[in-house]
């Protein structure tokens, strides 16, 4: 089932609060400050807003992912080696999602990770977390864990729940 079917079958279940905006942006402009890894994305959306679904997940629009590093966010994991990242989003608890620019790579960045002059800091509180091996992967457990998450299934092991032992999809 796409996210769109998911959030719509989201949007009438009953949590007992009102929820927020649940979407999937319709595509965004042309935008050529972007990381070519990202394009692709951005030609099919303008990001997710999902405050909704487990903690909440958010897919930047392009023009905020462009802006990323002005806005203080770390280029750079310590640790990997000359790995330069792009910040394109975030969990509801202040973990964000990173693409690592050689590999292609995804990144979970925990939230009790500080930056310094752009670089995310590694220790043993905050260790970086490669959730999957290509972007492609990253949009499957992200689906995955909206799905998880609307029907309820018990012990799904969301995005910002793994580990580097836990393989990912792709």
């Amino acid at each position: 089932m796409a996210v769109r079917d998911l959030l719509a079958e989201l949007s009438i279940q009953n949590f007992g609060y009102p929820l927020g905006v649940n979407e999937v942006r319709d595509p965004a402009p042309q935008c050529s400050d972007l990381p070519s890894g990202l394009q692709p994305l951005y030609a099919v959306c303008d990001g997710v807003g999902m405050p909704d679904v487990h903690i909440g997940y958010f897919i930047d629009r392009a023009s905020r992912t462009a802006s990323a590093r002005v806005r203080g966010e770390p280029t750079q994991i310590q640790g990997v080696e000359s790995s330069k990242i792009h910040v394109f989003g975030s969990d509801g608890g202040g973990g964000r999602f990173a693409l690592e620019d050689t590999s292609g790579a995804v990144y979970y960045l925990p939230s009790t990770g500080a930056v310094n002059e752009g670089v995310f800091i590694v220790d043993d509180v905050a260790r970086p977390q490669k959730v999957a091996e290509r972007l492609i992967g990253f949009l499957w457990l992200i689906q995955e864990d909206v799905e998880a998450f609307i029907m309820g299934r018990q012990g799904h092991i969301y995005i910002n729940q793994r580990t580097c032992e836990k393989p990912s999809r792709v």
